[in-house]
């Protein structure tokens, strides 16, 4: 299952009124912040450092709160 659609669902058990909108696409510097932009909050649970500090930019650049729901190893 992808890690989308898990952390959708997970959300979805513990929240049925939370919106979530998961993008199963690579995060690029090239779309980070057209893809952040819409969203109140962003909930980072990337796997690796570079893709994390591009969300982190991306939200400072934007304004938006950024929370690390993510783990290394």
């Amino acid at each position: 299952m992808p890690k989308t659609q898990s952390a959708q669902e997970a959300l979805a058990a513990l929240n049925p009124d939370v919106k979530v909108l998961p993008f199963q696409e690579r995060l690029t510097s090239g779309n980070a912040l057209q893809r952040l932009t819409d969203f109140d909050v962003v909930l980072d649970g990337t796997d690796n450092f570079p893709t994390r500090y591009l969300v982190n930019d991306a939200c400072v650049k934007l304004g938006k709160p950024n929370v690390h729901g993510s783990v290394f190893r």
